[in-house]
C-alpha cells in the first residue's frame, strides 16, 4: 500500500451520529460501525482500514442520547493484544496530545478485553465508564482523527512516536532475549521444535522470555536494555512500538505468513528506526502461506538456533 500521508489529519464534526459496531455482512467484514457529519454523511476520518480493506460502514440508526460538549473518537478497541496495540491504539498520535478532551470508544466483542484494558491504562487513555459506546448517540463536537497506521499497511512515525511510552535504557552487551511462543495455549499457533532452539540458546547465553507469564510493566523490563532481541513473528514482537527507542539488533523468524502481515512489522520498524532483519525458517508440512493461527513444526531446529547465533 502506497496511501500513507505525509501528515495525519483530523476533523471536527458538529451533531456527530455514532453508531457501534454490529455484525457484519460476511467473515471479510467481521462488524461494521458509522460515524456520520449532521447530514448523515460517513465521516472519512473514522475510516477503519485493515490491510488493503476499507470496513463497511454501518447504516445511520436513530440516536438513543445526545453527548454534550466536545469530545474525541477513539476508534475501535479489539480483543488482542497486538491488533489491540496497532488497530485498537491506531489513532494515539492525537489523543495524547489532547489529554483533556474526552475519548468515546467504539469496540468489537461484547466488553474491553483485558489485554485492551491494560493497554489503555498503560498509555494513559483509560476508558472510564460510558465512554465506550454501545448505543447510537449524537455528539456536539467530535473530533475524529485519522489512523495513525494501517496493519498491513504502513506506520507513520508520528504514530510510532506516541506509543513510545517506556524508556529503554542502556544497552547491557551480552543480554539477548528470546520471545518465546513455546509456553502458549494450545489453542495459539505453536511452532514445534522451538524447545529445542531455545536449549540452545540458553547454552549460549539468552533469556527465554514468555511474555504471558508477565505483566505488561514486567515484559518490558525484561527486554528493556537488550542487545539482541529474537523471536518467531507473532504479537510479542509489537512489544517493540512501547519503547522510546529500540537501540539493539532484532531477528524475527519466519512462519510463513501472508505478505500483508511480514510488512507490518517492517513498518514498525521502519517508523521506529530501528535495526530488524527477518529469518527464512524451513518447515516441514506446511503452505505456501501459513495462516496466523496455524501451527508449524520446524525442519530443522538446530540450524534455526545456529542462524540465530551466527548473527
Amino acid at each position: 500500500m502506497n496511501d500513507a500521508p505525509d501528515r495525519l489529519g483530523l476533523a471536527v464534526v458538529r451533531d456527530a451520529l455514532l453508531v457501534p459496531p454490529e455484525p457484519g455482512p460476511t467473515p471479510v467484514y467481521p462488524f461494521v460501525l458509522g460515524v456520520f457529519d449532521a447530514a448523515g454523511r460517513p465521516v472519512p476520518e473514522a475510516a477503519w482500514r485493515h490491510r488493503a480493506l476499507d470496513l463497511a460502514t454501518a447504516p445511520p440508526r436513530p440516536p438513543v442520547r445526545r453527548i454534550a460538549g466536545r469530545h474525541v473518537y477513539g476508534g475501535v478497541l479489539v480483543p488482542h493484544f497486538g491488533h489491540g496495540l496497532i488497530e485498537g491504539l491506531a489513532r494515539a498520535w492525537h489523543l495524547r496530545t489532547a489529554p483533556d478532551t474526552p475519548v468515546l470508544w467504539h469496540r468489537q466483542g461484547p466488553g474491553v478485553s483485558r489485554d485492551m484494558a491494560t493497554l489503555l491504562g498503560f498509555a494513559g487513555l483509560a476508558a472510564p465508564d460510558g465512554s465506550v459506546l454501545d448505543e447510537p448517540v449524537t455528539v456536539e463536537e467530535l473530533v475524529v482523527p485519522r489512523q495513525g497506521c494501517v496493519f498491513g499497511g504502513w506506520f507513520h512515525p508520528a504514530q510510532a512516536a506516541s506509543l513510545g511510552i517506556a524508556p529503554y535504557g542502556l544497552v547491557q552487551w551480552g543480554k539477548r532475549v528470546w520471545l518465546s511462543r513455546s509456553a502458549l495455549p494450545e489453542r495459539v499457533a505453536r511452532v514445534e521444535g522451538e524447545a529445542a532452539v531455545e536449549a540452545r540458546l540458553v547454552d549460549a547465553g539468552w533469556t527465554i522470555l514468555h511474555p504471558e507469564t508477565l505483566s505488561l510493566p514486567g515484559q518490558l523490563a525484561a527486554i528493556a536494555g537488550a542487545e539482541r532481541i529474537a523471536g518467531f513473528m507473532g504479537s510479542a514482537l509489537h512489544l517493540l512500538l512501547l519503547f522510546d527507542a529500540v537501540p539493539a539488533r532484532v531477528s524475527i523468524l519466519s512462519r510463513g505468513l501472508h505478505r500483508d502481515l511480514v510488512r507490518t512489522y517492517e513498518t514498525i520498524a521502519a517508523a521506529k528506526g530501528f535495526a530488524q532483519e527477518l529469518l527464512p525458517v524451513a518447515l516441514d508440512g506446511a503452505p505456501a502461506v501459513v495462516g496466523p493461527r496455524q501451527s508449524v513444526r520446524l525442519a530443522d531446529p538446530a540450524a534455526v538456533a545456529a542462524a540465530i547465533l551466527a548473527g
